[in-house]
C-alpha cells in the first residue's frame, strides 16, 4: 500500500477535476499578454495543452513512482536497479521544485502588474503608477461617523466621514493610518448647535480649529497624515452656515382673528398677540388677510435656539402704513442680551426707512416710504454687512455689525409692550438664515413666500 505523503487520509485517492481556464478580454493590450501568458504557462502544466512531456509533476505522481519504487526494491536484488528508479525519483522531485519556481515568478510577475492598475473588461484599465487623464467624475463613499462622546475613526474605511454632533464631543485619533493618505471630516450641527468639538493628540492645525458653533451649520476639516512625525496636518478648511426658513408668517385667518400660524418647517409656535393685534380681512398684500397694528400692538414671537442669528440672515416682509405722524414706528425688532435693534419704517426726523441700534437710528435708506401703499422690506446681512432694502431697492450704504441675536422677533413694534409700535398693517414675514437672499436691486416677490 503506498503513504499518503499529503496527509490527507486514505479517502483522497480520486485525481482532482480541474475547470477549464477562461479567456477574459481586456482593453489594455499589456495586462491581457500577462493574462494569456499566464493561461497558456498553466495549461500546459496541467497536461490540458502542448507537449506531454511538459506538464508539471504532482505530489500523485510521486506517490505512484514510489510505489513503482518499492515494489522494484522487492522483486529484485541488485543495487543498480534500485540505484536507477531511486534516481528517477529525485530527478521528478527537483522537476516538481523547478516548476514551483518558475510558477511562482510568473505569478509574481503578473501580480506586480495588476497591482498597480484599477478596472476590467470593457471599461479598461488605469496604470495608478503613471499619470492619468480621468475622463468622468471620481466620487468615494462617504463613511457615517457614530455619535458619541468620543468619536471612533478607522481610516481603512475611506476617506470622507460625516458625523452630526449630538453634545460636546472628542474626535478621536484614527486607526489605520497610512503616510500619505488625505482625510476628510464634515462635522454638522444638530438643531440645537453650540456643540464643542475637542481633537486627539494626532490632529494638529495651522490655525483655528473650532468648528462652526451655529445649528445645522456644517464645517469641513482636511487633514493629510504625516507617517514621520504621526500627525495628522489639518486645516478648518471651510465653515458653511445652512440655509434654513425658521419663520414664515403668512397672516392668513378669519378677520379679527389673534391666531397667528408659523408656515414654516419649524413650526407650529406660540405666536402672542399684544393689544389689540389681530388679523384683518379688510387690508392685505397676498390672499386673504394680514396683521393689522394700532401703535401699541404687536405680534411676539418667542426665542427657540432655531432662531438665533450668528452669520447672513434675510429678514423681509410687506408694510403698509396708514399714519404720517412723525414717531418711531417699528415694523420688526431683533435684540438680545446686551443690546437691541430693529427695523423702523419711520423716524421722529423723516420717513425713511431705517435701522436702529442701540438707542440710535445708525443705518437709512434713501428713499422715503409710501402712505397708504404696500411695500416690501428687507434688513439683510451679508458677510457681516447689514444693507437695507426699500421695493428691492439696495441702501446707498451699510453697517458693520455682527451682532448674534438670540432673543426672538417682535413683529409690528419696538418691544413686547407694543410701544413704539406701526400704525397700519403687515403681511407675508420671512426670516432666511444663513443667506444673505438679496445682495443687489431685484424686484420684490409678487406671490406668497415659501
Amino acid at each position: 500500500m503506498a503513504t499518503n505523503l499529503t496527509g490527507r487520509g486514505p479517502n483522497a485517492t480520486t485525481r482532482a477535476k480541474l475547470p477549464a481556464l477562461t479567456a477574459p478580454r481586456l482593453d489594455d493590450p499589456q495586462v491581457q499578454r500577462a493574462l494569456d501568458s499566464i493561461r497558456e504557462w498553466l495549461e500546459v502544466r496541467l497536461g490540458a495543452r502542448g507537449d506531454y512531456y511538459e506538464r508539471a509533476v504532482t505530489f500523485r505522481d510521486l506517490e505512484q513512482q514510489l510505489d513503482a519504487l518499492r515494489t522494484s526494491l522487492a522483486s529484485t536484488s541488485t543495487s543498480s536497479t534500485a540505484s536507477t528508479d531511486l534516481s528517477s525519483v529525485v530527478a521528478l522531485i527537483a522537476q516538481l521544485r523547478a516548476d514551483m519556481d518558475q510558477a511562482d515568478a510568473t505569478l509574481t510577475s503578473a501580480i506586480n502588474i495588476l497591482s498597480n492598475r484599477v478596472g476590467s473588461g470593457g471599461t479598461g484599465t488605469v496604470d495608478l503608477t503613471t499619470v492619468n487623464q480621468w475622463l468622468a467624475n471620481q466620487s468615494v463613499l462617504t463613511v457615517s461617523l457614530t455619535d458619541a462622546a468620543t468619536i471612533s475613526v478607522d481610516a481603512s474605511l475611506g476617506n470622507v466621514f460625516r458625523v452630526t454632533l449630538g453634545g460636546d464631543r472628542t474626535l478621536a485619533n484614527p486607526t489605520n493610518l497610512t503616510d500619505g493618505m488625505v482625510l476628510d471630516f464634515i462635522i454638522v450641527q444638530d438643531a440645537t448647535g453650540g456643540r464643542i468639538l475637542g481633537f486627539g493628540s494626532k490632529y494638529w492645525f495651522s490655525g483655528d480649529r473650532a468648528v462652526s458653533s451655529t445649528l445645522n451649520s456644517v464645517s469641513l476639516v482636511r487633514a493629510v497624515y504625516d507617517g514621520a512625525s504621526d500627525r495628522l496636518l489639518c486645516t478648518m478648511h471651510t465653515t458653511f452656515a445652512a440655509v434654513i426658513v425658521p419663520l414664515l408668517l403668512h397672516f392668513n385667518g378669519t378677520n379679527g382673528s389673534t391666531t397667528f400660524t408659523d408656515s414654516s418647517s419649524y413650526g407650529p409656535r406660540s405666536i402672542t398677540a399684544t393689544g389689540s393685534a389681530a388679523l384683518t380681512t379688510a387690508q392685505y398684500k397676498f390672499a386673504t388677510a394680514s396683521l393689522d397694528l394700532n401703535g401699541s400692538s404687536c405680534a411676539v414671537v418667542p426665542y427657540t435656539s432655531d432662531l438665533q442669528i450668528t452669520g447672513d440672515f434675510t429678514l423681509e416682509g410687506f408694510g403698509r402704513r396708514t399714519n404720517d405722524t412723525l414717531a418711531w414706528r417699528g415694523m420688526f425688532n431683533l435684540s438680545n442680551s446686551t443690546s437691541t435693534g430693529g427695523v423702523h419704517v419711520i423716524n421722529t426726523s423723516d420717513r425713511k426707512l431705517s435701522y436702529y441700534h442701540s438707542g440710535a437710528s445708525i443705518l437709512k435708506h434713501q428713499t422715503d416710504t409710501p402712505l397708504n401703499t404696500w411695500f416690501h422690506v428687507a434688513l439683510v446681512r451679508q458677510s457681516g454687512e447689514f444693507w437695507l432694502y426699500l421695493d428691492g431697492v439696495k441702501s446707498s450704504t451699510s453697517l458693520a455689525n455682527t451682532t448674534v441675536f438670540s432673543s426672538g422677533l417682535i413683529v409690528g413694534a419696538s418691544n413686547t409692550s407694543g410701544s413704539e409700535g406701526m400704525i397700519g398693517q403687515i403681511d407675508e414675514v420671512r426670516l432666511t438664515i444663513g443667506q444673505a437672499v438679496y445682495t443687489a436691486t431685484f424686484t420684490p416677490p409678487t406671490v406668497e413666500f415659501t
